[in-house]
């Protein structure tokens, strides 16, 4: 039986895409005793592509770390990375959510994989030996996978569900910019509607499989983030049982990044130097009023359970007169 402290601690970013997991896991990354691989459910896939680069800008397969990571939890007999994917696509396919969501003990999914469960078991060990990290942070957002996350017994896992205006979100996924660490092609693009949908899948999910466990479950909306970084990152460590560490901002509220070995993710988890924390809410006058609209009312009941306005400028004008009450 695996005793409490011989468990890997694993911090699992759930909730849906382009909602700024990459930077903040980054960060995260930085911080002493901290590790991030980035989103690495994807870890497989990428381990058999000559041209997806690490978060440190050499090819993944070509990275000192990761061949280290590689050696220490598989020795001279790694597995096929090909059938590792294979694996993870047919075993965690988002059509299980449901039954995962609602019929929890009988984890339909998990056990006719038990091959791919371990070889993660094996993975995140490597990881923890190589870097000699307390925490390891895992941005993968995939529910079923950080379902099966855990259900591991040698991984502690605890999960930060972080949020962004499903409106900032579908306006992000228009966007089709060129991926340098995928040899420049570029982001694929969903539609509003795709997008939204997903947005209300995935983050419905998140609350399904883990807010019930307050101790190891904390959500963050993306725009208090990058309004209060450092109080944001207490209530992360302070669910992890982590005493204060600091993060260093400039008075023009940019943070600086360091190298990093993410598997995946958002380009600017090549970025190095400073990086401003912004808002990002572009969408408020580019998205055309029908899209704005659409997407507002597929996402409400969430869009109203976290707190985001039915209009732009909602929130600042609530703020203010908040600010003026509390001066009197």
């Amino acid at each position: 039986m695996t005793t409490e402290d011989a468990r890997r601690k694993v911090l699992y970013l759930a909730g849906w895409q382009r909602s700024g997991s990459t930077i903040l896991s980054n960060i995260l990354g930085q911080l002493p005793g901290f590790f991030s691989g980035g989103e690495l459910y994807y870890f497989w896939p990428h381990a058999a592509k000559d041209k997806v680069l690490c978060g440190c800008g050499a090819p993944f397969r070509e990275c000192a770390l990761w061949r280290e990571v590689m050696q220490r939890a598989f020795g001279e007999t790694a597995p096929d990375p090909d059938r590792m994917k294979r694996l993870g696509v047919e075993g965690l396919r988002t059509r299980n959510m449901p039954s995962l969501a609602f019929d929890r003990p009988r984890r339909p999914i998990l056990d006719p994989h038990a091959e791919y469960a371990e070889t993660i078991d094996k993975l995140f060990s490597g990881i923890a030996d190589t870097t000699g990290c307390d925490v390891i942070v895992d941005s993968s957002k995939w529910p079923p996978y950080g379902l099966l996350l855990s259900d591991r017994p040698d991984l502690d896992v605890y999960v930060l569900h972080l949020v962004r205006d499903p409106r900032a979100v579908a306006h992000s996924w228009q966007r089709r910019n060129p991926r340098p660490d995928r040899g420049g092609r570029p982001f694929m693009s969903r539609t509003p509607g795709s997008s939204s949908a997903r947005w209300l899948a995935w983050n419905a999910a998140a609350e399904a499989y883990w807010a019930r466990d307050p101790r190891r479950y904390v959500r963050v909306r993306y725009e208090d983030f990058v309004a209060r970084p450092v109080e944001t990152v207490q209530r992360i460590l302070d669910m992890l049982g982590k005493s204060s560490l600091h993060v260093d901002l400039t008075p023009d509220r940019e943070v600086f990044l360091d190298v990093c070995h993410t598997v995946d993710g958002n380009p600017v988890r090549l970025r190095r130097g400073l990086v401003p924390l912004k808002k990002d809410d572009e969408w408020e006058t580019a998205m055309d009023l029908r899209t704005k609209v659409a997407v507002t009312s597929m996402t409400l009941p969430l869009l109203l359970r976290y707190g985001y306005p039915l209009r732009p400028g909602q929130t600042e004008e609530a703020q203010v007169r908040r600010d003026r009450e509390a001066t009197g």
